[in-house]
């Protein structure tokens, strides 16, 4: 919603800005302008979407790296010790055998 209203602004600026000094913006058809409206604003939910997902991936990275380390711990303080890659096998989704 925000990346839309932020492109929305893009959009509206960038369209006066156009339409007062590029002549081939002014002879445009409807569709044309709707079609710019329409792009700018996607784009700004597709940006804000993506910063979104990259912060969600960072979290989940963060998040993941301290729980393999409380499992190692763990695992250590019991006397077995394990891998790296054990504890990192753990958290992959493993297929299923057919």
């Amino acid at each position: 919603m925000i990346g839309a209203a932020q492109g929305a602004v893009i959009s509206v600026v960038s369209a006066m800005l156009l339409r007062r000094f590029s002549t081939i913006y002014r002879n445009v058809r409807t569709q044309v302008r709707v079609f710019y409206h329409c792009s700018w604003i996607s784009m700004g939910a597709v940006f804000q979407a993506d910063k979104q997902l990259l912060k969600f991936q960072a979290n989940y990275y963060e998040s993941e790296l301290k729980r393999r380390s409380r499992i190692l711990d763990e695992a250590a303080e019991r006397g077995i010790f394990l891998e790296e890659e054990a504890a990192a096998s753990s958290t992959v989704i493993q297929p299923p055998n057919v």
